[in-house]
């Protein structure tokens, strides 16, 4: 499979300019209207990265059978090669209702009005290799292994975090790719990718859990890294969040086997996660 890319805002932009990029700049996508999150996965390619991966998963493929080739126009989605020889080439309009349409409408006979074919984008179609330079990421993927892991989950949610820093200008746009491929390289994640996620409805719950909590301290015009003490409040050294997450670094790190509500009975052995009333940091930790 090869999953193809524009290339995004960035795409002819010198590369020697990089560290002066700016939100705008990398909002502007030349053939796709989206939200700030997306834009700034595909000014980065962080989501050719995680459309890799999710190809490998729905099509049972090991990693080395799918590439990531940069098309501009956005007029070729992907190209197939079979076992038989055949090669088929996925093309369509710059609209997100055609791959939406055959998702709801895969198994029936229902008709989606398109435009007729582009000869004139078919006659100038370039295909080219990623520049690596300026789109680091796509270097993940040789960290990643083929087996599911909780890897792929630390992935998801470090980007998620280090692009709401850069959209808050809080760090450089080459920040992202650098910060996140030193997170994923250090020796506290490397581990991660040989370790399979437990469940995933313990995940769900635990984001249901701790999105109620973040919701909650809003209300009272607080949030999770608050410094609720009078004492923080006048000069204390350290947040509820750094105090939590020094406790975590220290403790080590074991497999999640349980989220369980507040009095909800543990049926599970080991760490078992449970949802506790008061405002204390391992309330919510």
């Amino acid at each position: 499979i090869y999953i193809t890319a524009s290339g995004g805002p960035l795409l002819n932009y010198p590369y020697k300019q990089f560290d002066e990029i700016n939100i705008k700049q990398t909002l502007k996508h030349p053939n796709w209207k989206m939200g700030k999150k997306i834009s700034i996965d595909s000014a980065t390619m962080m989501n050719k990265v995680f459309e890799l991966i999710e190809a490998s998963k729905i099509f049972n493929l090991s990693l080395d059978k799918i590439n990531i080739l940069i098309e501009p126009s956005s007029y070729i989605h992907a190209i197939i090669k079979f076992n038989n020889g055949m090669i088929k080439i996925i093309a369509h309009d710059t609209t997100m209702k055609i791959p939406i349409f055959n998702t709801l409408y895969h198994e029936g006979n229902k008709k989606y009005i398109s435009k007729d074919l582009d000869i004139l984008k078919l006659n100038n179609l370039e295909f080219l290799k990623i520049d690596k330079k300026k789109f680091p990421v796509v270097n993940i993927i040789k960290l990643l292994k083929n087996n599911n892991s909780l890897f792929e989950t630390i992935l998801v949610s470090a980007n998620d975090t280090l692009v709401d820093l850069y959209l808050k200008k809080k760090i450089k746009f080459t920040m992202i790719s650098r910060i996140l491929i030193n997170i994923l390289k250090s020796k506290e994640f490397i581990k991660y990718r040989n370790i399979k996620p437990n469940s995933y409805q313990n995940i769900e719950k635990l984001n249901k859990q701790i999105d109620w909590w973040k919701e909650y301290v809003a209300s009272n015009d607080s949030t999770l890294d608050n410094n609720p003490s009078p004492g923080n409040k006048k000069g204390g050294l350290t947040t509820i969040l750094e105090k939590s997450l020094g406790a975590a670094a220290k403790g080590g790190t074991t497999p999640l086997n349980q989220v369980l509500a507040y009095g909800e009975q543990a049926t599970h052995s080991g760490f078992v996660f449970m949802d506790s009333p008061g405002y204390d940091p391992t309330s919510v930790t």
